[in-house]
């Protein structure tokens, strides 16, 4: 008789707790337009309520089922755990019929969308920056006007060592013309010399 009178006012309390904010989702519209085999992944009966609610720790133990709160079943971080289980249970369960799918999934989203509870976004993975690695180089105005690339690793412009460099290793105008007049004078000094020898022979022979 106690017993039966725990029960008559546990019903009688029910509509108030699900006032307070206990899970009520098979009233939902979209919930009974579920196919049974979707139906099957929310539903385990009367005594294991929702099945939703054991993939994500929300059940509440006792002797008699009571719903799982809506701050525990629609939990922002939970959310995602419990798509996906949907997502697995109706594709196994309806022949991966995609339609079904998206249903039963759509009918969770908008049943905690409605009661107030918005899907926690995934964290934003920072940009990764390669300034670090990224081969960069300046440019330099020439005095042609145009556009020189200096400072850039591999570069095959001179540096203004290497051009001091070479410059050094090269000979100047005055020496150049030095070394051309050194050869003219000596090719004209073994010119005479052949002359003379001849005229010289020649004085010889008379």
């Amino acid at each position: 008789m106690t017993v039966l009178l725990a029960l008559l006012s546990l019903l009688a309390l029910l509509p108030f707790t699900a006032a307070d904010g206990l899970v009520s989702l098979d009233s939902s519209d979209g919930f009974n337009r579920l196919r049974s085999c979707a139906l099957g992944c929310y539903n385990g009966g009367m005594r294991d309520g929702y099945l939703v609610a054991d993939q994500i720790d929300c059940q509440k133990p006792g002797i008699v089922y009571v719903p799982p709160d809506n701050d525990c079943f629609c939990r922002p971080d939970l959310q995602e755990t419990a798509v996906r289980y949907l997502s697995q249970c109706v594709s196994s369960s309806c022949s991966a019929n995609q339609l079904d799918i998206s249903s039963a999934t759509q009918v969770y989203n908008d049943y905690c969308n409605a009661a107030g509870y918005t899907a926690a976004l995934p964290n934003s993975v920072p940009a990764q920056t390669t300034s670090a690695t990224t081969r960069t180089s300046t440019s330099a105005i020439g005095h042609s006007g145009t556009p020189v690339e200096t400072g850039s690793v591999g570069s095959d412009v001179p540096t203004s060592d290497q051009s001091s460099g070479a410059s050094k290793s090269g000979m100047s105008t005055g020496e150049m013309i030095g070394v051309i007049a050194g050869v003219v004078g000596a090719i004209a000094a073994v010119i005479g010399c052949i002359f003379k020898y001849k005229h010289y022979k020649r004085q010889r022979r008379l």
